[in-house]
């Protein structure tokens, strides 16, 4: 309530105070969004390496958004040693449990090899997952993949079907790819 200002005064730091104390209680809701707080430097200094431990607190007892978030951390090494394989290992252990911003980077991962061996299959199969759940940029990569035939059959009104998806909500990154 005090990060966002619901029903009262918007304040970060009282917010950090909260996350902290559930945090410090062991549960992953307090611990995933200390961390945010931290990585992000919100109501108190930014401290990345922080972010990373109270991030893998929360993943350790199977929270997707810090399992995701800890994905991204080694993906561009913030706060952590980069580690491709690490990245794809936590965005998995997300996707596996239906996040779909997880879904669409393990996607994205596997149509690059970045982490895990290069497969367009594999690609197009977490692109779907994250596109089917409505997460926009899923949908743009899932219409990629139809228009460039990677991994399935290439179809152009597919690819535009996935495209106008995303564009409905807003992502303009789309519009490149419909011209």
């Amino acid at each position: 309530m005090y990060r966002y200002g619901e029903g009262i005064e918007k304040d970060q730091k009282m917010a950090v105070n909260w996350y902290r104390k559930a945090a410090e209680q062991g549960r992953p809701f307090g611990q995933v969004n200390l961390g945010f707080m931290y990585n992000y430097g919100i109501g108190i200094t930014k401290d990345e390496e922080q972010a990373v431990y109270w991030y893998l607190q929360a993943a350790n007892q199977g929270n997707a958004t810090a399992q995701n978030n800890l994905g991204i951390m080694y993906q561009h090494g913030t706060g952590v040693t980069q580690s491709d394989q690490l990245s794809a290992n936590w965005y998995r252990k997300a996707a596996e449990q239906g996040h779909a911003e997880a879904q669409n980077s393990l996607g994205s991962m596997y149509l690059s090899g970045e982490g895990v061996a290069q497969s367009d299959l594999e690609a197009v199969n977490w692109y779907q997952q994250s596109a089917q759940q409505n997460f926009a940029n899923g949908q743009v990569n899932l219409g990629m993949m139809y228009r460039n035939g990677r991994g399935l059959s290439r179809d152009n009104q597919k690819a535009a079907q996935w495209y106008e998806k995303a564009a409905i909500q807003g992502n303009t990154r789309q519009y490149t790819c419909i011209i």
